[in-house]
């Protein structure tokens, strides 16, 4: 015969105890995730303290910045009192600076996504240039002494053709030697006043006479922007103003910059100046000074002689004047709009009207 154990009767205390038990627990795990709760959002909030203390730093130094900028732009004979590092730093601190104002971020070629975002732009690619014995890279785009950089190219391999066909880097099939030429070379990029580069576009396709090899270009120009035309025009595409080759420009698609011609797409799409890394930011208006500098710095100075082009028989200004003054003024805004970014990024002054081009540098 088996005897069992005899059963316990669950009495009215113990149901009390069992009942602070619970409670007692619940109070624990409570304190407990109000505890973690506390700890998180201490943390969160010396974060926020610390974003908010980055983030007025970050404002004092483009205020700063800024004011640095208006001081030089407000008082140009300070110009000529700089050197050449300290123009490079106030060039490099305007455009970084415009950059930020438009939105645009420096590509870290570190990250594979932003090579592939610079290796695959041709529109940029087909303008830099390297040599591996000097090691560096110029960013030539056209209307911006173009010829002369290249020019100087071949004389540097030896050659006697002005060609450095072979020696841009959308040629180059290593993504990883292009990055290497980007990061480890000196990096040049020359600009020049965007409305200067336009007139210079125009005189050299199509004033006068259009080239041959821009016929069809001029021949485009005279159906879309002439209501009047015989035959002989469109054939030899000749005649084109001023007037039409601007309203050409203004009906180009900034979007699609593969479309645009070399001679007159913006430098902010062409050279991608927020984001690549140039070390050097040289000017067309400033190339007496700038030019012997790279040479003296890069050390082929020894190797090639820079010579100082002619002078223009008229100035600069009187030259815009004679082509822009008779523009209607809506064309102009609208092109003055279209290289806008031309005009914020590298320290030119935007005009007030057709005739203000007494002084086309607005900083150094």
């Amino acid at each position: 015969m088996k005897i069992f154990p005899r059963r316990r009767r669950l009495t009215f205390q113990n149901i009390i105890y069992l009942v602070v038990i619970v409670i007692l627990l619940y109070i624990i795990n409570e304190s407990r995730v109000q505890l973690a709760q506390c700890e998180n959002k201490f943390q969160w909030s010396d974060i926020g303290k610390r974003d908010v203390v980055e983030d007025n730093h970050n404002r004092e130094r483009i205020v700063q910045n800024q004011n640095t900028i208006r001081g030089m732009d407000d008082n140009p004979k300070n110009r000529d009192k700089l050197t050449m590092d300290e123009i490079q730093k106030f060039r490099h601190l305007k455009l970084r600076n415009g950059c930020s104002n438009v939105g645009i971020r420096k590509l870290d070629l570190n990250n594979t996504e932003d090579l592939n975002n610079a290796v695959n732009h041709k529109v940029s690619m087909d303008t830099v240039y390297w040599s591996d014995e000097f090691k560096f890279t110029v960013s030539i785009i056209h209307k911006i002494g173009s010829k002369n950089w290249r020019i100087l190219f071949s004389r540097l391999r030896g050659r006697t053709k002005a060609t450095v066909e072979g020696e841009y880097l959308s040629l180059v099939k290593d993504k990883y030697e292009v990055k290497k030429r980007l990061m480890e070379y000196y990096n040049i990029l020359f600009v020049r006043n965007p409305l200067t580069r336009v007139v210079s576009g125009y005189r050299d396709k199509f004033e006068g006479k259009t080239v041959p090899e821009y016929t069809d270009v001029g021949q485009i120009i005279i159906q879309r922007y002439r209501n009047i035309y015989n035959a002989n025009e469109l054939k030899k595409a000749s005649g084109i103003t001023f007037n039409e080759f601007v309203m050409f420009l203004l009906d180009m698609d900034v979007n699609k910059t593969e479309t645009i011609d070399r001679h007159w797409i913006p430098i902010v799409y062409r050279g991608r100046p927020c984001e690549l890394d140039y070390d050097f930011i040289g000017r067309l208006e400033t190339v007496d000074r700038d030019i012997p500098y790279l040479y003296s710095h890069l050390g082929f100075d020894k190797v090639v002689t820079y010579n100082k082009g002619q002078k223009r028989k008229s100035s600069e200004s009187i030259l815009l004047k004679r082509y822009y003054q008779k523009l209607p003024e809506d064309l102009f805004r609208r092109l003055v709009n279209l290289y806008r970014e031309d005009f914020l990024l590298f320290g030119y002054k935007i005009p007030n009207d057709q005739v203000d081009f007494d002084d086309l540098l607005l900083s150094v």
